[in-house]
C-alpha cells in the first residue's frame, strides 16, 4: 500500500498583500493556484492559512503517494513561477511523511477539533542519519504526550521528516546543501489556550525535547481551512 505524503509550501507575502479573491490580482492568482493543486492527479486535499503575523501563507498538499507527487513536478514548478508574482522572498517547499498515529489521535486540521494549529519547523544541517531521525521523532512525541498528560487541551499531533532525496531547504544559517526539515503540527482549541500552556511549568520542563540538534527553529500559529 502506498504511503501518503504531504507537501508544505510557505509563501512570504508582500507587505499589505491580501489573498482574498476580492482583493485583486494576488487573490486571483492564489485562488487559481489552489484550484490547480486540487485538480492534480493524486492530490487528496489542500489546506492553507495565514500565519498569525500575516507575513506568510502556509499550504499543506496531501498526496496519495510520493509517486503521485513526483508525477506533478512539472505542474508544481509552473505554480511556483506563478507565485513569484505575489511573494516577497523565496518560496519554502518540502515534502514529508506525516505520522498521525501519535497521541492524541485526532485530525490536526479538522476545524471542529483543532481550530488553531501550532506549526513547529526545525532546520537540521544535512544529512540527518536514520538513528537521529528516529530519536528526534520519539522525543517530539514524548514531549506532546507528557504535556498532554497534564494539560489535556491539545487536540492532535503529527510530525514528519523531509523525504530522503529531496533538495535541502535554503536558509542563511545553514551551510551549502540546505537544511533537512522536521515539522510538527499540534492542534489547539484556541490561540489563547496555546498561550496558557506555554507558560506552564510542565511545558517549560519538556521544552528541551523539542530542540535536539536543530540549527534553526520556528513556531507559528495557523488557522488552516480546506481549499
Amino acid at each position: 500500500m502506498a504511503t501518503p505524503v504531504t507537501t508544505v509550501f510557505i509563501l512570504p507575502l508582500k507587505a499589505g498583500e491580501s489573498l482574498s479573491e476580492e482583493a485583486g490580482s494576488a487573490g486571483e492568482i492564489w485562488s487559481d493556484v489552489l484550484s490547480t493543486l486540487k485538480g492534480l492527479l493524486g492530490c487528496k486535499g489542500v489546506a492553507w492559512g495565514l500565519q498569525e503575523d500575516k507575513e506568510r501563507a502556509m499550504t499543506l498538499v496531501d498526496w496519495t503517494s510520493r509517486e503521485a507527487l513526483e508525477r506533478a513536478t512539472t505542474e508544481l514548478q509552473a505554480l511556483q513561477n506563478r507565485l513569484s508574482k505575489i511573494r516577497s522572498g523565496p518560496l519554502v517547499m518540502f515534502s514529508v511523511e506525516l505520522d498521525y498515529n501519535q497521541k492524541p489521535p485526532s485530525s490536526v486540521l479538522a476545524k471542529t477539533s483543532s481550530p488553531v494549529t501550532e506549526v513547529i519547523l526545525h532546520y537540521f544541517e544535512s544529512p540527518v542519519g536514520q538513528d537521529q531521525r528516529e530519536q528526534i521523532s520519539t522525543d517530539a512525541a514524548t514531549f506532546v504526550q507528557n504535556v498532554y498528560a497534564e494539560v489535556p487541551t491539545i487536540h492532535s499531533f503529527a510530525s514528519g521528516w523531509q523525504l530522503d532525496g529531496e533538495a535541502g531547504v535554503a536558509h542563511q544559517s545553514i551551510s551549502d546543501g540546505g537544511a533537512t526539515m522536521f515539522i510538527k503540527l499540534v492542534g489547539w482549541p484556541s490561540a489563547e489556550e496555546h498561550g496558557k500552556v506555554r507558560d506552564t511549568k510542565s511545558f517549560q520542563k519538556q521544552l528541551p525535547n523539542l530542540k535536539q540538534g536543530a540549527k534553526v527553529g520556528e513556531m507559528k500559529l495557523v488557522k488552516f481551512v480546506q481549499a
